[in-house]
């Protein structure tokens, strides 16, 4: 009888691919690295350049995200204009084999923790084809296919970013021997780093960067990683990309504050939901979301952020609370036209068009109540 794969199994299982992939790179190889845009993608592809650099002294291009389709697009034919010879493509749910096709003559490798696609890559890195249960973040399954504990901090960066510590303890811990006095507590859960420990900060300031500059943060948070060899020197504003990311954090920071004072007078809810609503230029929804979630510890969240005609919402879940996310947002999203969504169990996003944001509510009160009556 063949013996069930436990969770920190399920990474070894791709050692082989992985270790294939980077066989077939040498000198004369041109690396291109594709990533999402959020701390996960950014310590993920942090990880690989870092790790890249050293081991080949090659320094990968770089190309964080698009979401939509036309600029996708653009991105694609600028990886095919850089001469790629091998691309990483880095916790990106939606990269499919007819886009790997659409690069003649790249190597391509994609790792990724989302739900597995069905029209699969070549080589194709998700620990959810093995357990679909799983919950590592794209920069937990690098971490642990390089083996290479002096990358553990960026990793954690990552897994909290992504929600992930419970089921990555081990890289938090790795990192806590590394750097004691970065992670000074022994309750290793999210919400606890995210608020009081400088892991927490960094994550934050991470994020805030995308918030506020969009692919060039993306691409300064990367170049910062890969500038110091620890948590403290960015955190300490030692090197160009570090300053800048500090500057821009104090930024976001102060918006984040007013829109936490602006959001409470449009709150709607009951004993189970509440609902936000609120605009800005800012594309910071997630943020807020994750700050209101751990403020309404026995309630699902729902944060919208109003641009135009379209509703762009994040769903949370407080601590005492475990409704699977990505199953809800499926459901809220089913009956609602031309509408986009999907997530994890511990948060979720969707966008729909504003004429449906009653319907979408009206959706959500009722699935949580139907779920409320199930465990009562």
């Amino acid at each position: 009888m063949r013996k069930r794969k436990g969770k920190n199994d399920v990474v070894r299982f791709f050692e082989k691919e992985w270790s294939s992939f980077l066989e077939s790179i040498d000198d004369s190889s041109k690396v291109c690295i594709l990533f999402d845009d959020d701390a996960d993608g950014v310590a993920s592809a942090s990880i690989v350049f870092k790790f890249l650099k050293e081991t080949y002294s090659i320094s990968p291009k770089i190309f964080p995200a698009d979401w939509n389709a036309s600029t996708r697009e653009k991105t694609i034919r600028r990886i095919k204009n850089s001469s790629c010879t091998h691309l990483f493509v880095l916790d990106i749910p939606n990269f499919t084999h007819a886009e790997e096709k659409s690069l003649k003559g790249v190597k391509v490798i994609v790792v990724d923790h989302h739900p597995p696609l069905s029209e699969r890559p070549s080589n194709y890195i998700n620990p959810r084809i093995i357990k679909k249960d799983v919950y590592f973040p794209t920069s937990c399954i690098v971490y642990k296919l390089i083996k290479n504990k002096k990358y553990s901090w960026i990793s954690s960066v990552g897994v909290l970013g992504d929600h992930g510590v419970e089921e990555c303890k081990d890289v938090i811990l790795d990192t806590k021997k590394l750097f004691p006095s970065f992670i000074p507590t022994s309750s290793i859960k999210d919400e606890i780093l995210l608020d009081t420990t400088p892991l927490g900060r960094l994550t934050r300031i991470t994020s805030n960067a995308i918030v506020l500059k969009g692919k060039k943060g993306c691409i300064t948070a990367v170049k910062a990683f890969d500038s110091v060899k620890s948590p403290w020197a960015i955190l300490l504003g030692k090197s160009k990309y570090a300053k800048n990311l500090l500057e821009w954090n104090r930024k976001v920071e102060k918006e984040i504050k007013k829109i936490l004072r602006e959001v409470e007078k449009s709150k709607i809810e009951d004993d189970r939901v509440v609902v936000y609503t609120f605009r800005n230029r800012l594309k910071i929804k997630s943020i807020i979301a994750n700050i209101l979630a751990r403020k309404n510890p026995k309630k699902v969240v729902l944060v919208a952020q109003l641009t135009g005609d379209k509703v762009n919402f994040s769903l949370r879940r407080g601590a005492g609370i475990r409704v699977n996310l990505n199953k809800l947002v499926s459901l809220l999203l089913k009956p609602i036209p031309n509408s986009s969504g999907g997530g994890h169990p511990e948060a979720a996003a969707g966008r729909i068009k504003k004429k449906y944001f009653r319907m979408l509510l009206d959706n959500l009160f009722k699935e949580i109540k139907k779920e409320n009556n199930k465990s009562s």
